[in-house]
């Protein structure tokens, strides 16, 4: 360092003498020999003097500048770190929410995988229960086939059996039916019967003459629904008889059964010609117009009941219906004279 600080003192005085030579040409002749060099050195020592101080302060400015650019450093050094610290902070907690986020994902993920594969597993079974089902149907089917062939003539025979059984069944069925009804017409008769053979065991002043009336009607008159169907359930074949007083089969009887006015006719003429030979003249129009409505009934075959019912006694009068009244009249008059024949008897 003293060699530095002595080289730059010499460079110094040089300098410091160039200048005195250069700056001072009037003051400095070099041409006068009379200098006066102990001037020059002090002049030149305050011109090094002077330079000494412009360097000190040069260099007190620039070691000031270093202490303050060391100054700023060591701030924006200690900024840096603070920065440096709070980013890291910063984005440790991004990077902790980030976490978390991808945590709860990552969960919501795991849950739905876990789903997934619970689901799969379940499809899985059930294709595994499908396909054995499936398997065991094929199985069953298989061993029906075999059976069904094996059987086959055994099954026919069973469903041919059935279904005679079925229309055996069903005759019977329709016959009972049919035997219920005839149970109910012939119940009507013999009830009448059984309420006047009541009203006879009763004392003559409690005796009712109407009820007497009705047993005596149904006992001794005509009932041709519930003789058509005793001679249509029987093997006897007593359908003479019964057209002879009727005047038609029992077929048409039973199809036309609904029809009460019908009913009613033939059992007038049944009544009427049974007393023929006792009633007399009134028996001959009476079968003039039976005949002429048993004609207009017996035209078409296949007459239902209703319209027969309306044919006989419909609103509407008409030539049948006249026919119908008038002989209504005559049956009338033709029972109270077998009545009073009766009576006389009796």
């Amino acid at each position: 360092m003293s060699r530095l600080a002595s080289l730059e003192s010499m460079n110094d005085i040089a300098m410091a003498v160039d200048t005195l030579l250069i700056e001072g040409p009037e003051e400095f002749d070099a041409k006068d020999d009379t200098m006066d060099w102990q001037t020059l050195y002090f002049r030149s020592r305050q011109v090094i003097t002077k330079l000494r101080s412009g360097h000190r302060y040069e260099r007190n400015g620039l070691i000031m500048e270093n202490l303050s650019i060391r100054r700023d450093t060591k701030l924006l050094r200690a900024v840096f770190s603070k920065l440096q610290r709070n980013s890291s902070r910063v984005l440790a907690q991004e990077l902790y929410r980030d976490n978390a986020e991808c945590s709860t994902h990552v969960k919501i993920l795991a849950a739905s995988v876990k789903d997934l594969s619970l689901q799969v597993s379940r499809k899985n079974e059930a294709e595994i229960k499908k396909r054995r089902l499936e398997n065991d149907l094929r199985v069953l089917k298989e061993d029906m086939n075999k059976m069904t062939t094996e059987h086959r003539g055994t099954i026919i025979t069973l469903k041919e059996e059935s279904r005679a059984l079925e229309n055996k069944l069903l005759r019977s069925s329709l016959k009972i039916k049919d035997l219920d009804h005839a149970l109910e017409v012939y119940s009507e008769v013999a009830e009448n019967i059984m309420n006047r053979k009541r009203e006879w065991s009763k004392p003559p002043r409690q005796r009712d003459s109407r009820i007497i009336e009705q047993g005596n009607r149904v006992a001794h008159g005509g009932t041709c629904l519930a003789d058509a169907y005793r001679i249509m359930s029987t093997s006897n074949n007593c359908s003479g008889w019964f057209k002879e007083y009727y005047g038609i089969t029992p077929e048409t009887v039973i199809a036309l059964e609904t029809s009460d006015a019908f009913k009613k006719l033939l059992d007038m003429r049944y009544e009427v010609y049974r007393y023929r030979n006792d009633v007399g003249t009134p028996t001959r129009g009476f079968e003039e117009g039976f005949q002429k409505l048993l004609k207009a009934v017996l035209v078409d075959t296949s007459a239902a009941a209703e319209s027969v019912q309306k044919l006989l006694v419909g609103d509407n009068k008409t030539e049948l219906g006249s026919i119908y009244q008038s002989i209504c009249i005559t049956w009338n008059a033709a029972t109270t004279v077998s009545n009073l024949h009766e009576k006389e008897a009796f």
